[in-house]
């Protein structure tokens, strides 16, 4: 389909994002309530070799468990007599466990049992859920720019995000 969920592309990868709450001429694609756009590292936004990584463990209270995220970045340019090319390549990923309690009652209950001759709506129960998970977010990005001319400028982006889910309830 052509919705993105957000909550799919690790945030290392960005570069940013800019949201616009009105569409102008210039943006190629959007509607009448706005655009989102998401925006990656490219090779040209650094000066030249740059080399980015960065590790850390989160721990969760409420599951009492300790999980790994890490991320990288390898970004380069070069002078050719074809131009200037850059390459760079990203990686993410994020193990997090995670436990939610919630308490709810159940959807209505109608019955005539209680008083004869009448329907009466009742409560269903009420319940004490407790979730524990676990969410496997990974992200790739992969970039190739080339600038033949001070004009002109082409890249090319392969990108792969997922995200999974374990549940118990």
């Amino acid at each position: 389909s052509r919705v993105l969920n957000f909550e799919d592309v690790p945030s290392p990868l960005l570069a940013g994002i800019d949201v616009y709450k009105d569409p102008t001429a210039d943006l190629i694609e959007g509607g009448v309530a706005g655009t989102v756009d998401l925006r990656t590292h490219k090779p040209f936004d650094f000066d030249g070799l740059e080399l980015e990584s960065s590790a850390a463990e989160r721990y969760s209270d409420y599951i009492s468990r300790a999980t790994p995220e890490f991320t990288a970045l390898a970004s380069d340019r070069w002078n050719t007599d074809a131009g200037e090319w850059g390459a760079l390549i990203a990686f993410s990923y994020q193990d997090r466990a995670f436990r939610e309690d919630e308490a709810t009652q159940g959807s209505p209950l109608y019955s005539t049992k209680f008083i004869p001759g009448q329907t009466v709506t009742a409560n269903n129960g009420v319940f004490d859920i407790i979730q524990k998970g676990e969410r496997f977010r990974t992200g790739l990005d992969g970039v190739l720019q080339w600038q033949p001319a001070d004009n002109l400028q082409f890249y090319t982006e392969a990108s792969s995000e997922e995200l999974r889910t374990k549940e118990n309830e």
